[in-house]
């Protein structure tokens, strides 16, 4: 679906003139089916939100909304600090499948494995003595992200990843999990059995290698529906791993399906629209 979409759909539409207004009108649709499942989960099940971050910076300009101020983020903490029990992502994921959650739960991740998970969140996280794991691809450790989405940035503002020996330092942690990321962040979807198996164990072996101990948990890249499938699910549990994590913007609820735990993408906001986005009926403070 998604290659039909991007291969004809989308190139049609340019060609008339009609692609930014059905984008936006398909995005916006999409969050209100988002929120109105949400609202649903919340009222009848007992969920929690994990809160899926990539950037802690500051940038002169942020393009693709990756990075979050951490300003921001702090306001971010002392409010789930408030409203939420603050659990490790690996806690949380057991009491989802074994059917002990409370409901006042939330667990805080990182995306792609940025030197300002370090620098910037890491300071804060101690400060509120918050858990957090950071997910993480192995391809270019130590370098200057080059991602298309982050050649997007001005060369100032590009992000690097995190070297090996911050990752070893990370690990040592009390309040880091370290979790793969792939190797080189592909859409899984796409790739063959073959090249998602290359992606996903070299980048568990990689990171084994580095922190000294196994890695337990693992996050499709991208992570919408389309963007992994039942062969990335399977070879996530074969590798070992005990859960897998999408990105689908989902309230998390009990599940028996361990390797298919929705996470929601926090951009720079205010506590009130992050308390909307995650049903926090306290509303903010």
């Amino acid at each position: 679906m998604k290659f039909f979409l991007k291969k004809y759909i989308k190139p049609s539409l340019k060609l008339i003139g009609l692609y930014g207004p059905m984008y936006r009108l398909l995005f916006t649709l999409l969050n209100i089916r988002t929120r109105l499942t949400n609202m649903f989960y919340k009222t009848f099940y007992k969920t929690a939100p994990i809160l899926l971050y990539h950037r802690i910076s500051t940038t002169f300009a942020d393009p693709l909304m990756l990075c979050v101020t951490p300003s921001c983020f702090e306001n971010h903490l002392q409010f789930l600090k408030k409203n939420y029990n603050i659990i490790p992502l690996s806690e949380l994921s057991k009491l989802l499948t074994t059917g002990a959650l409370k409901g006042n739960e939330v667990a805080v991740t990182f995306d792609d494995g940025y030197r300002d998970n370090l620098t910037n969140a890491l300071p804060l996280l101690e400060k509120y003595n918050i858990p957090a794991t950071i997910f993480i691809t192995t391809g270019s450790l130590g370098k200057k992200a080059t991602f298309e989405w982050d050649m997007k940035y001005e060369e100032s503002d590009r992000a690097v990843f995190l070297s090996e020996e911050e990752i070893r330092l990370l690990s040592k942690h009390p309040l880091i999990e370290i979790g793969a990321h792939t190797e080189t962040h592909p859409h899984l979807a796409n790739i063959s059995p073959e090249k998602q198996k290359i992606e996903i164990l070299g980048s568990s072996f990689k990171l084994e290698q580095i922190i000294g101990e196994k890695v337990r948990s693992f996050a499709y890249p991208f992570g919408s529906i389309y963007d992994f499938n039942d062969v990335s699910k399977k070879i996530v549990e074969q590798a070992g791993f005990d859960f897998g994590y999408s990105n689908t913007q989902s309230l998390a609820t009990m599940t028996s399906d361990y390797f298919c735990i929705p996470r929601i993408n926090i951009r720079e906001c205010t506590v009130f629209v992050l308390s909307k986005k995650i049903i926090c009926r306290t509303g903010g403070f």
